[in-house]
């Protein structure tokens, strides 16, 4: 990955086996400092569904969100540089092989 405008390059990998880039955690770090106070009580959480079959058969679908830090266990939790993220089980295995990246505003994964 190429280093980023502010000398960040390497990836971080979750103990789940999620990657992310170094600009989604800057991006996530700002998500959560910018919403903390307005969310008690709730974590970032990201969503992802690859869908198996169907009309929508391979299509992705993400978001990162607000959700109550009670609705997911401990495995569920991960903590990038003191900012807690929620990644559900499906999640985890939807991501496993793939990276979480922001660019030009935009979350991407890949």
């Amino acid at each position: 990955m190429s280093k980023s405008s502010q000398g960040e390059s390497r990836p971080i990998r979750l103990r789940c086996g999620v990657v992310f880039t170094a600009g989604f955690a800057r991006h996530l770090r700002e998500f959560f400092h910018g919403g903390q106070a307005t969310h008690p009580e709730k974590v970032p959480a990201i969503a992802y569904v690859k869908f198996a079959d169907g009309a929508r058969k391979g299509e992705e679908w993400w978001s990162l969100r607000w959700e109550s830090a009670a609705a997911f266990s401990e495995s569920e939790v991960f903590d990038e540089a003191g900012v807690p993220i929620g990644l559900s089980r499906q999640t985890q295995r939807g991501l496993g092989s793939k990276y979480v990246d922001f660019v030009d505003g935009r979350i991407i994964v890949g």
